[in-house]
């Protein structure tokens, strides 16, 4: 019952999002930035209510960036809830993948929030692509992406791809790496056994996998925003910069048990 009164109070608030946002989509072609930034801010508010209603609480270890200062920022992914925290604690301009474009529902929401959408099935417009996320930091807007490139099942943070990297090396920015752990659902520590009623991934349908997050009384979740990676440790070496941020994430990842 609980499940279907959040459901309940989240599509309208949908709803009325996408009435606010509709508006904005055509200029995402004529001022791409500036129009990425307002959205990833009405992202940012709309992130809030929904966790509010989902009573996911969040505790956040370290200081956030300044929201205009053009970082990369990295994380391990497990969920589609690890957007919803991200973006409700740094308004930043998501990464996301072309078959996640072409999901019906999530794909729509992802446009309205002024994603930047990549090509993981084909190297053809890589350089495109990562032009695309260099601007968007030079730019001012902070761009997050997720190195693992899928939500995985968890017990692990899995290998980073090196390719997304490059952007800021080439737009000479700051990485900040973030590491999100999901610790207690219901009161009950999250492990093996229980992670499925949380973590997104695989095969999992959307529409049944969020009617059982939105039946869980309280979930609880760690977000700590780690040193920054600067310019300076890395050399220019976007293969540095992938393996300093898969080490430090892992580090602070703690493994299921």
């Amino acid at each position: 019952m609980i499940g279907y009164l959040k459901i309940f109070l989240v599509v309208p608030i949908l709803f009325l999002y996408f009435i606010l946002a509709t508006p904005l989509y055509p200029f995402l072609s004529i001022t791409p930035y500036k129009t990425r930034f307002v959205l990833n801010h009405m992202v940012h508010y709309l992130c809030k209510v929904l966790l509010f209603i989902l009573n996911v609480r969040i505790k956040v270890f370290g200081e956030s960036p300044k929201i205009e200062s053009g970082k990369l920022i990295v994380c391990n992914h497990v969920s589609y809830l690890d957007i919803l925290i991200i973006a409700s604690k740094i308004p930043t301009c998501f990464v996301t993948s072309v078959e996640m474009k072409e999901t019906p529902g999530l794909g729509l929401l992802c446009k309205l929030g002024g994603c930047v959408f990549v090509e993981r099935r084909s190297r053809d417009n890589i350089d495109k692509e990562i032009e695309e996320i260099k601007v968007a930091m030079e730019k001012g807007l902070s761009v997050m992406f997720f190195p693992e490139a899928k939500s995985t099942s968890g017990e692990r943070v899995y290998p980073f791809k090196r390719s997304l990297f490059h952007a800021a090396v080439t737009a000479k920015s700051d990485t900040i790496p973030l590491c999100i752990n999901y610790t207690n659902l219901n009161g009950k520590s999250i492990t093996l056994d229980n992670k499925d009623l949380i973590f997104w991934y695989g095969s999992m349908t959307f529409g049944d996998h969020f009617l059982r997050v939105c039946s869980h009384k309280n979930i609880d979740v760690d977000l700590a925003i780690l040193s920054e990676i600067t310019e300076s440790d890395i050399s220019g070496d976007s293969k540095v910069l992938r393996d300093k941020s898969f080490q430090v994430i892992s580090k602070k990842y703690r493994d299921l048990a």
